[in-house]
């Protein structure tokens, strides 16, 4: 990341590369938790968890509408298990894994 502390996108990368793990994320950076924190308050006038917690929304949203499996997009996203994915779904979007899928397929192919 350098010193483009003001690229989001260079902030998806590394949350990405650290499985969305802030403790990851400091020491790929090579700097503590806190400060990690703080920088990227400073930069962007947010708090960095619940930013985690949109970004990878997004990436779910975006993987399940491709086609993976809720199983596989739990896996890829860090949760130790597909349930607590599905939880962590479920209190951010209002549905199921399973169910967003099942309605991104349905608005594709039209009522069945």
């Amino acid at each position: 990341m350098g010193t483009k502390w003001n690229d989001l996108g260079a902030w998806e990368t590394l949350a990405k590369n650290a499985g969305f793990r802030v403790k990851r994320m400091a020491q790929l950076r090579r700097m503590s938790p806190r400060h990690l924190l703080r920088v990227f308050e400073k930069s962007f006038g947010l708090a960095l968890r619940p930013w985690l917690i949109s970004v990878k929304d997004s990436v779910a949203k975006h993987a399940l509408a491709g086609g993976t499996r809720p199983n596989e997009v739990a896996h890829a996203l860090g949760y130790k298990h597909p349930n607590h994915f599905s939880r962590a779904f479920r209190r951010v979007v209002g549905c199921s894994p399973t169910g967003f899928l099942h309605r991104a397929t349905m608005s594709e192919n039209g009522p069945v």
